[in-house]
């Protein structure tokens, strides 16, 4: 929460320039986009004759898990979207995007703001993203885990738009809709 008070200014002014179309595109566009490389995943194993089987992660079994343990206690169903799919991504964006990409990466590309450097930074942000997300090195074995190469989009996002607020809202949306389909 330390980290959101730290930038609230730069959060507000960010939100307030978005516009109602803004969020019909941004909050479901991290989940389309990772619809489409699930597919890319699974078309790639089926080529290559291995098996689609734990394309989805591990994350899955952790949902169903929560899901039994928690199906009638409400109250947690909600403080764990809260958590999940509003807090997470704040931080996450504020950490990743703002600070590292925003800040940190831009001061040191200042001078040179090419094409090649502002791949770098949309690489090396994605990479830090998911090796947040590992639980183990054992992640890198499963295929599922390559599912995080579409946290792409959010360093994408802002070196084209140079908004945080449009990260944040494709974050909740891929999570919002990730807990919906889990927990409905």
């Amino acid at each position: 929460m330390l980290v959101i008070f730290l930038v609230r200014q730069t959060l507000i002014a960010s939100f307030r320039k978005l516009k109602p179309l803004d969020y019909l595109l941004y909050l479901p566009s991290l989940a389309f986009f990772q619809i489409l490389l699930t597919i890319i995943i699974a078309i790639i194993l089926s080529i290559t004759g291995h098996t689609s089987a734990s394309l989805m992660g591990s994350d899955n079994n952790f949902l169903a898990t929560v899901n039994d343990q928690f199906k009638s206690q409400t109250i947690l169903l909600v403080m764990n979207h809260i958590w999940i799919g509003i807090i997470g991504p704040f931080v996450e964006n504020i950490l990743f995007i703002y600070f590292i990409q925003g800040q940190l990466l831009k001061s040191m590309n200042q001078p040179d703001s090419s094409k090649l450097s502002k791949a770098f930074q949309i690489v090396l942000v994605t990479i830090l993203f998911m090796c947040w997300h590992l639980k183990s090195l054992n992640d890198f074995s499963d295929p599922g885990f390559y599912r995080y190469i579409a946290l792409i989009w959010m360093p994408f996002i802002y070196v084209k738009t140079n908004s945080l607020a449009k990260t944040i809202v494709t974050h909740i949306g891929l999570n919002s809709i990730g807990i919906l389909i889990y927990f409905v």
